[in-house]
């Protein structure tokens, strides 16, 4: 019996639709990639070994997915990235889609992956573009990390006004996620922008509210790090006295840091209590930072111009000339890497191009191929019903 026409279009729908089906069909979410969200905003340490443990993903969207969630446990931990090698899988996959949320995402990690990087206006440029996105969704927590994040940035650039708004922004996001912890950085950013404007009773205002907060959560480290930064407006306001009661009421109940005590020493030095100020600022080299170092060095420097110090002068030039010039020469590595890093970078967008050309040229043999297939298909339909 001759097929008839109605039953060879019902055959090319069949094959048209199987085609393009399983080209266009998603895998099935991983379940490793799914406990690994899951325990990310809690535990990041645990969805990094969740995520550092699995096979690589071999979908396109798992992968991805798999780059913005390693990036995302990294950050959160405060953990060093090489580069935005990475993030970038992530944020050039999710750019074209309609998910906005997770584009919001990737371009809030590619800001703060090129914060570390030290390419500021790069990184202020992602997290614009991640501010624009997070406005169509109502993750008030992710918005909040964008708002504090650029907040930040600003601050490190010195451009207060921009970070007081930022971190307004970041404020209300806090609000509306109803999250205390974000609620106190947000007071605590804001209260820097103060200090960098020098409105010190500003600062000290919103230092206090952040206090309080600190206190009612019972985080205690981050609690005497506000007494310290609030040490240090009464330090440049040359109430020197209350900058050091607070900075030993923390070094009693946090261990203290190498800046601690080079903090010490400056106001102890202004107060020429010199035997003090030597102590903190010796103290203070107990540190790999070689910034930390330099200062504390240069603290020792003013410190021998005092009669019973000057026969250390020859011996603290000497080792401070050692530590400029390495902070120099760090500085310059830090530039070359940066170099390095852009260059890597444009390594990858070239090929990601080239790949998308080549998924592009595939698709088209794809559908010649298709088109072919329907031809001799409604020539075979026809020949069978002539």
């Amino acid at each position: 019996m001759k097929p008839n026409a109605v039953t060879c279009l019902l055959l090319i729908f069949c094959v048209m639709n199987l085609f393009f089906g399983c080209s266009q069909r998603k895998a099935a979410p991983l379940p490793e990639l799914e406990r690994a969200e899951a325990v990310m905003f809690d535990h990041p340490d645990s969805a990094l070994r969740i995520l550092e443990s699995m096979p690589m993903p071999a979908d396109k969207e798992q992968h991805a997915l798999w780059c913005l969630l390693v990036t995302q446990a990294e950050c959160k931990q405060l953990l060093p990235v090489a580069s935005d090698s990475l993030i970038s899988i992530a944020y050039n996959y999710y750019k074209p889609t309609e998910d906005v949320r997770r584009k919001a995402m990737a371009a809030l990690y590619m800001g703060t992956v090129n914060h570390q990087l030290y390419k500021a206006e790069e990184a202020q440029a992602f997290y614009l573009e991640a501010a624009t996105e997070v406005k169509k969704t109502s993750d008030f927590k992710l918005g909040y990390l964008i708002m504090s994040g650029l907040g930040n940035l600003y601050l490190y650039r010195n451009l207060p006004d921009e970070a007081w708004e930022a971190c307004q922004k970041a404020y209300d996001y806090a609000v509306k996620a109803d999250y205390k912890r974000y609620e106190m950085a947000s007071l605590f950013y804001m209260a820097r922008c103060h200090s960098i404007k020098e409105d010190f009773d500003k600062a000290l205002s919103f230092y206090e509210q952040t206090l309080e907060l600190a206190d009612s959560l019972n985080i205690r480290n981050f609690y005497y790090t506000i007494k310290e930064e609030i040490a240090g407006v009464y330090s440049r306001l040359k109430q020197y006295d209350k900058a050091l009661a607070l900075e030993k009421e923390a070094i009693r109940n946090v261990q203290p840091t190498a800046q601690t005590y080079y903090s010490m020493g400056i106001n102890y030095l202004n107060l020429s209590r010199y035997d003090s100020a030597y102590s903190c600022f010796k103290k203070a080299l107990n540190t790999s930072n070689l910034y930390t170092r330099k200062a504390a060095y240069t603290g020792l420097f003013y410190l021998c111009h005092q009669p019973q110090y000057q026969k250390h002068l020859l011996s603290v030039c000497d080792s401070l000339r050692l530590y400029e010039d390495s902070v120099r020469k760090l500085d310059k590595s830090k530039e070359i890497m940066v170099y390095k890093k852009q260059y890597d970078h444009q390594k990858l967008i070239n090929k990601n191009q080239q790949l998308e050309l080549d998924k592009a040229n595939s698709t088209r043999l794809l559908l010649l191929l298709a088109v072919i297939a329907l031809i001799l298909l409604v020539f075979f339909s026809l020949f069978l019903s002539a």
